[in-house]
């Protein structure tokens, strides 16, 4: 009865974040949503690098087309990150012992979420890698500036406002015809 009067599934099939759409739906209907208390299963869990990259990096262009303003802050919110950025401004050992002490800071937070979590603690070389994530993140968000193709459940598609999905076909279609009324003006399409 919620899901037919927040509109259906149907504008959640036009979106890459039908999540937030349903959410805004159901919330405009004066109603709250409540999250699980349990992570139910990691998408990330045994997937390839590759996988990881795109995933995350459409889940980037996902949060520039609903929320530009999270991307800064996501990688902020890192301590490490923010050390790291102290450290490049003004190499000092100042600013090395505050490198080493968010490193620790922030693997300690890690392991004691992870271990609070599941229920058991991370292997000692994903914990250190987990320092890397904001830096990735921070790549990821400068590709979302850049592109908003992506790679969906085998799929290329464009990423249009609001994170609508734009199938390939349409997406040609659409440069096309911007293309055919650009040439009153002078311009030429090549059409790849």
């Amino acid at each position: 009865e919620t899901l037919d009067r927040a509109g259906g599934w149907g504008p959640m099939g036009r979106c890459f974040a039908d999540d937030t759409v349903l959410l805004g739906a159901i919330t405009a209907l004066g109603l709250r949503v409540v999250a699980a208390p349990t992570i139910v299963r990691c998408p990330n869990a045994g997937s390839s690098l590759g996988t990881f990259w795109r995933r995350h990096g459409r889940w980037s262009q996902i949060r520039l087309a609903v929320a530009a303003y999270s991307l800064p802050l996501e990688v902020l919110c890192s301590p490490f990150a923010v050390a790291l950025g102290a450290r490049v401004v003004s190499p000092s050992a100042a600013t090395a012992a505050m490198l080493a002490l968010c490193a620790l800071a922030q693997c300690a937070g890690d392991a004691w979420v992870t271990r609070t979590l599941r229920g058991r603690a991370i292997p000692a070389a994903l914990l250190v890698a987990t320092l890397l994530r904001p830096l990735v993140m921070a790549l990821l968000h400068v590709r979302s500036l850049f592109t908003r193709k992506t790679v969906w459940r085998g799929r290329v598609a464009w990423m249009g406002p609001g994170s609508r999905i734009i199938p390939r076909e349409e997406h040609w279609e659409s440069l096309a015809s911007r293309a055919a009324s650009d040439e009153d003006e002078g311009y030429v399409f090549e059409g790849t």
